[in-house]
């Protein structure tokens, strides 16, 4: 495995899913991290643990939510102990179970509903705009659909 890299500028950083082997106990764990990258794009430190999340606005404070979530569309990063200290590596994705994969699939649109929900069902202007109404109602249809199928194929692949 190598270490994770990429392009980065002075002050790049971003939110990642770190996964931690603890010695001491048979468990493994994963954390939202903020991780820093030098000039070179290479990592070089990492948060312990998610940093407490603030905006100077409501609106602020949903895009870093967003950040954080975005965690969950990159590659896993592993913390592993070298002659150097601990560094973050990517965890290679066939490492990663297929087992509860359908669970994971219901989760995921369980949030999904409940995010369009909040970020977007409960806005003042979908409910001044006839059009935009109609098409929320349509989406939050077709995902709680989605959501459903999900949970039935969960069920079945138990």
């Amino acid at each position: 495995m190598d270490q994770f890299n990429r392009s980065g500028n002075w002050d790049d950083s971003e939110y990642r899913v770190i996964r931690k082997r603890h010695i001491a106990l048979p468990v493994t764990t994963h954390h939202i991290c903020r991780v820093n990258y030098d000039l070179h794009g290479k990592i070089a430190s990492w948060s312990d643990d998610l940093d407490e999340l603030y905006g100077e606005t409501l609106n602020e404070l949903r895009e870093e939510i967003r950040h954080v979530l975005r965690a969950f569309c990159l590659p896993v990063l592993e913390e592993k102990s070298t002659a150097e200290g601990l560094t973050l590596v990517r965890v290679d994705s066939r490492e990663i179970s297929n087992e509860g994969l359908y669970a994971d699939l219901f989760s995921r649109a369980s949030l999904v509903v409940e995010f369009v929900h909040q970020f977007v069902g409960i806005h003042p202007i979908p409910d001044k705009n006839a059009f935009l109404r109609l098409l929320y109602a349509r989406a939050l249809k077709a995902l709680y659909r989605f959501r459903i199928e999900a949970r039935r194929l969960d069920r079945r692949n138990r």
